[in-house]
């Protein structure tokens, strides 16, 4: 993503389609842009797209650590899952561009299970282990997202 303009309130919305237990973000710079993304953000949440609130950190604060270069995925993760449709995140500061890849990390709605390891011994595994992935995915999008202020996201 990267802004149509130069206008410093900009922001990217994720439209997932429905609503969605959402746990946090996970963010990239610019993979193709060297030397461009975003350190900090804030993100907010909307059920209907016109009213959204803020989303705080496990530490209260309502802006998130964001990247430190290009290309290495960083997962900020709210102080607990939302029930949401639509994430809007704010770039707060940058590096040279604000410009960035993005992707929801989301809860599946199946509860951790308790399995047993072959050598007997249980072990706490969660049953949704592709989330990650799912975010991974959607941040590796073939080319640049230019302008515009939504992104709709399938499959989730």
């Amino acid at each position: 993503w990267l802004p149509e303009n130069e206008d410093l309130d900009a922001w990217m919305v994720l439209d997932t389609g429905n609503s969605t237990k959402v746990s946090g973000v996970a963010t990239k710079g610019r993979g193709d842009w060297s030397g461009s993304w975003v350190t900090s953000f804030r993100f907010e949440v909307s059920d209907d797209g016109q009213t959204f609130t803020a989303v705080e950190s496990f530490d209260g604060s309502e802006v998130f650590g964001g990247n430190s270069d290009e290309s290495t995925p960083v997962y900020n993760y709210f102080a607990a899952p939302v029930m949401t449709r639509y994430v809007r995140i704010i770039p707060s500061t940058w590096k040279s561009y604000r410009t960035m890849r993005a992707g929801l990390i989301v809860c599946d709605g199946i509860p951790a299970t308790l399995e047993t390891a072959v050598v007997g011994q249980s072990t706490w595994k969660p049953s949704a282990d592709n989330t990650l992935s799912v975010a991974m995915r959607m941040m590796n999008l073939e080319g640049p997202v230019v302008g515009g202020d939504r992104i709709t996201i399938a499959g989730l």
